[in-house]
């Protein structure tokens, strides 16, 4: 619908593409997941380190995305909703590469979200480069259009 507003108001043109760029795969890691399957979804939390709730798979890796520098993408074949409690200090141990190998940092903020999500969730957060969907703006105007 936003679209349709900006191509009416702006006179703008837009088209997918999928572009190779650095993404965040999401696997189970090699002791299995830690979660707890639930029949529906409900509410889920979301605040600064912290996210609970039941989740699919595709949900969290898009509350994930949000959160880090990178899209995460679902790579872990989980169907379903799980309930699940993810505790991480925000940017602690966060390497460059995002390789989530840092621990925990020196200051004893706690775990970074790579660390957390494979202590708390038996779930890995893998950099590497994949597919991604992104939005191309072909042309627009800088006035808009009468209502």
């Amino acid at each position: 619908m936003l679209q349709a507003l900006l191509a009416a108001r702006f006179k703008m043109a837009l088209h997918h593409e999928t572009k190779i760029l650095p993404v965040y795969a999401m696997t189970v890691g090699k002791n299995g997941p830690r979660l707890r399957e639930v029949e529906t979804a409900g509410e889920v939390r979301f605040r600064s380190g912290h996210l609970s709730g039941p989740f699919s798979m595709p949900d969290l890796a898009a509350a994930l995305s949000a959160r880090l520098d990178f899209p995460v993408v679902d790579m872990t074949d989980l169907k379903g909703f799980y309930d699940l409690t993810l505790d991480w200090t925000p940017d602690a141990g966060r390497s460059a590469s995002g390789d989530g190998d840092g621990g925990t940092t020196g200051d004893k903020t706690g775990a970074s979200i790579f660390v957390a999500m494979q202590e708390q969730l038996g779930l890995k957060l893998q950099a590497q480069k994949g597919p991604v969907d992104i939005l191309v703006v072909d042309r627009a105007e800088k006035t808009p259009a009468e209502n």
